[in-house]
């Protein structure tokens, strides 16, 4: 249902249905941006974020979960999150935390490929 939304948005969406297979995706194809829930079926969303921050250390990382409070929320930007959201969110804070990171991440993209290392 939010890829679709996603979609209608205007967005690339690529869904995985796992950490593990979601790190897979970011070690195969470079992510702009990924949302992420902490709680996963096979792994949790911090072993998620701190492999995907070790793959690309750039990469722009949004949590969404009803799951934590401010400590965890805490711990997962010390870890590289680029944000943290509670559901239920209204979409116009999801696009709204989703195009700040956007805008975060292509300037990053841009000095990289200037200097020759792949975004």
């Amino acid at each position: 249902m939010l890829a679709r939304y996603l979609e209608h948005q205007g967005f690339r969406i690529s869904v995985a249905p796992s950490g593990y297979k979601a790190v897979e995706k970011v070690l195969s194809e470079p992510q702009d941006l990924v949302l992420l829930d902490l709680k996963l079926p096979d792994v949790t969303g911090m072993e998620v974020l701190k492999r995907m921050k070790e793959i690309d250390q750039d990469i722009g990382i949004i949590i969404i979960t009803g799951f934590g409070g401010e400590q965890v929320a805490v711990d997962l930007m010390k870890a590289g999150a680029l944000d943290f959201l509670s559901k239920p969110t209204d979409n116009e804070t999801l696009l709204r935390t989703i195009k700040n990171g956007l805008k975060l991440r292509m300037p990053r993209r841009k000095k990289n490929s200037s200097k020759g290392i792949p975004p």
